[in-house]
């Protein structure tokens, strides 16, 4: 009677114990804390200051663009995604090999179970296992990520051509601000001393003070265009600091260049620029590899309905002494299919279907 209250009694005790051992391996988020957020802003710091600039000489329209190329965030960041696709395309080339295991075992019985077994067992075996099928599925997926690497190529060279663009506006727009800035201030300076003619004609009563009123009143908008036209001139020249990492408050010129009268000469003609642009335009090139990846998509899907064929062979080694022998190969072969992925597949053909017709219809710069 006494055993079976204790048992009884130690049912309540385990499972409280699993409790409190569940509750501790259970994690909560931990947020950082005030020295590891300190550090992390330590090491921006750092890493703005390195590429920093500051401009000893006028700034050319090359030098800008081969500077804000070599430490523009945004293209790097590109170029990472671009590693990372030929990284998964690496590991998706090894899914298609055959599957090789090792496996070694060793166990020990404390007392013999039965006249026919040894105490201690050693074993060990190696088997190569190649699925026909998953073959077929990896193929396919490899096939697709060759193509998401070649669409993260075309999105660098999409990110480079708008550091491009958008240095040489913010060049020209500080070229040209730099040259008319003198002369809005000049104008701001006429506005002004032509509203003080116009208070002073007003007290003498030459003008009519209607008149005079409406006509300060266009002085005064003109002078609040001009002085807009002021700010926008500035911003320009901080744009171009921002593009090219130059510290905020840092005083810069920009290279003297003479502005061509006449609208430079093409290479090309309008109907061959056409043709250049719709041929190496980067969103067009990304809409065709997404029209490629949607048939290998479907490829895929069609695979995953088959029926699989898995093909086995291994060599086994066992130190029981009772086997007839220590050492024999195995061989096999399984055949499998899952009927849902009939329902499945389907559905992904279509999908892939839809994908390859939205990269037909899909206009550039939706990407």
């Amino acid at each position: 009677m006494t055993r079976t209250i204790c048992k009884s009694a130690r049912a309540p005790l385990l499972a409280a114990a699993l409790c409190v051992l569940l509750t501790a391996c259970a994690l909560e988020p931990k947020p950082l804390d005030g020295e590891a957020r300190a550090e992390r802003a330590a090491q921006d710091l750092a890493t703005l200051h390195d590429i920093s600039y500051t401009p000893s000489a006028p700034i050319t329209l090359e030098e800008a663009m081969a500077r804000a190329i070599a430490f523009n965030l945004q293209r790097r960041v590109k170029e990472i995604e671009t590693e990372i696709e030929d990284a998964e395309l690496r590991t998706k080339n090894i899914d298609m090999l055959p599957t090789l295991e090792g496996d070694l075992e060793w166990d020990r019985n404390t007392q013999q179970l039965s006249s026919t077994d040894d105490r201690v067992v050693k074993s060990a075996n190696v088997s190569l296992t190649w699925n026909i099928l998953d073959l077929g599925v990896s193929y396919a997926r490899a096939r697709r990520q060759a193509d998401e690497v070649l669409v993260a190529r075309e999105r660098q060279r999409k990110a480079l051509q708008d550091i491009i663009k958008q240095v040489r506006i913010a060049y020209w727009r500080a070229v040209g601000a730099e040259r008319l800035m003198g002369r809005v201030r000049t104008v701001a300076e006429s506005m002004k001393v032509a509203i003080r003619e116009s208070r002073n004609l007003e007290a003498t009563g030459a003008n009519d003070i209607a008149k005079s009123v409406a006509y300060r009143r266009e002085i005064i908008e003109s002078v609040r265009q001009a002085l807009d036209v002021q700010r926008e001139l500035r911003e320009a020249k901080a744009e171009l600091a921002e593009l090219l990492n130059i510290q905020p408050g840092s005083d810069f010129e920009l290279a003297s260049v003479r502005l061509a009268s006449a609208m430079p000469t093409l290479p090309l003609t309008l109907e061959e620029m056409e043709v250049h642009a719709l041929d190496n335009r980067p969103e067009l090139r990304i809409e065709d590899y997404n029209e490629r990846m949607s048939v290998w998509q479907a490829r895929e899907a069609l695979f995953d309905m088959l029926p699989g064929l898995k093909l086995s062979a291994g060599r086994n080694y066992s130190s029981d002494q009772f086997n007839l022998a220590p050492n024999w190969l195995n061989t096999g072969f399984q055949l499998g299919l899952n009927l849902f992925d009939l329902f499945s597949g389907t559905s992904e053909i279509d999908e892939a279907d839809k994908r390859g017709e939205l990269s037909n219809v899909s206009a550039p710069g939706t990407d």
